[in-house]
């Protein structure tokens, strides 16, 4: 296991390879500022069950965007600022119980990728949901917006409890 407790400012993408290994987790209980851009984690360990090699992130992750690649887990546990957008490119975005993403403006996931969040969550004003993925948790949509599809094309499938509360809306068509 790799335990960091360092802050990491990123001046480019994060890559994290383990191959061959086998159990392995990696932590960082150090803040990651982003450096004002959207950063891809391409986190790609081998194998890639869904809890045998996950990346956690502990401290704060602020000051840009975060693209989430590869089919090892992220495991987010920090209560993060970035307001960029939360992307999932492949695999799984874990938020636990102490994390968020609330800042993040649009959370977008594509096809076959998955946002697990272990509380509820509720969908802040201004803040969207798009895709073609699969989100697991009971979610409620505050004053955000479901928009399912990727340019309107995909499914948007729900694990959970879907609450529309007064000011939240649903777009099924894709046009704003």
């Amino acid at each position: 296991n790799g335990v960091f407790h360092n802050a990491i400012v990123a001046s480019d993408d994060i890559h994290i390879g383990n191959e061959g290994a086998s159990r392995r987790q990696i932590v960082f209980h150090g803040n990651v500022d982003l450096g004002g851009d959207a950063r891809v984690f391409n986190l790609n360990q081998i194998p890639t069950d869904s809890d045998a090699n996950p990346v956690s992130f502990a401290g704060v992750i602020s000051n840009g965007g975060l693209v989430k690649q590869g089919e090892s887990p992220m495991i987010i546990t920090g209560i993060n600022t970035f307001e960029g957008d939360t992307v999932i490119e492949g695999g799984e975005l874990r938020i636990n119980s102490s994390g968020s993403i609330a800042s993040s403006e649009r959370i977008i996931l594509h096809e076959d990728t998955l946002l697990t969040i272990t509380n509820d969550y509720e969908l802040s004003s201004g803040q969207v949901l798009t895709g073609a993925g699969q989100v697991s948790t009971r979610l409620r949509i505050g004053q955000g917006l479901i928009e399912p599809g990727m340019n309107g094309v995909g499914t948007l499938s729900f694990d959970g409890e879907l609450l529309r509360l007064d000011g939240g809306a649903i777009n099924f068509d894709g046009d704003s």
